[in-house]
């Protein structure tokens, strides 16, 4: 059976018409602040997967930076870019599904919400104190890698991390929006379940803390 066109082409015309013909969209961000519109789609015979489209300028410089940033930087905890295409209207990338919640969603329509009970945020810091030191060193293992590009994420927040809380895994779940190179300030996005506003440079070889003293590795 042939591969699906989300999978494989280089240029599809209309996301939408694509996701209809292709597979099952079980779930839809249109309300992001980021710009971007995303999709959960379920393609028989390939799998689950997360499509984020861009169709303004700013938004397709924010993934074309995703795009440069995950060929110089990868972690098995970092969600993966598996596929790009362009379409008339701008960009989309596709990402393998990673079930989870991220800590903090901020929307267009909605922000805070962390201090509520059944927020991810409080559940998160209500588990086993074991649990939550994993979580946090598997996102500092991805910032290690990050660093061994030579680039640092600031402004790095709860709207990144992707944690499941039935299997206790911690995600990064990202993008890597406006500036126009590596080597300029960028700021760093979750399109799949909100914005993440982590800025991206290239910082000098050195900067960083020696890897003797850098954190232990998460288990993967």
């Amino acid at each position: 059976m042939p591969k699906p066109q989300l999978l494989t082409a280089q240029h599809v015309p209309s996301v939408e018409a694509a996701l209809g013909s292709e597979g099952t969209v079980f779930r839809t961000f249109a309300d992001q602040d980021s710009g971007c519109v995303s999709y959960g789609i379920e393609i028989d015979g390939s799998g689950r997967f997360f499509v984020k489209t861009a169709a303004t300028a700013d938004t397709v410089a924010s993934l074309r930076q995703a795009l440069a940033v995950h060929q110089v930087a990868a972690h098995p905890r970092l969600i993966p870019i598996v596929h790009g295409f362009t379409t008339d209207d701008g960009l989309a990338l596709v990402y393998p599904w990673a079930d989870g919640e991220v800590l903090y969603h901020p929307t267009r329509s909605r922000h805070g919400g962390r201090a509520h009970p059944d927020s991810a945020m409080a559940r998160f810091r209500r588990l086993p104190l074991e649990k939550v030191h994993e979580a946090l060193a598997v996102i500092l293992d991805v910032h290690i890698v990050v660093a061994d590009a030579d680039l640092v994420a600031v402004d790095f927040y709860d709207g990144c991390m992707l944690y499941d809380f039935s299997s206790g895994t911690m995600r990064q779940c990202d993008s890597w929006p406006q500036g126009t190179g590596l080597g300029r300030a960028a700021t760093l996005r979750t399109g799949r379940f909100g914005r993440c506003s982590a800025r991206v440079r290239r910082v000098p070889s050195g900067v960083h803390p020696p890897r003797e003293h850098a954190v232990p590795r998460a288990p993967m």
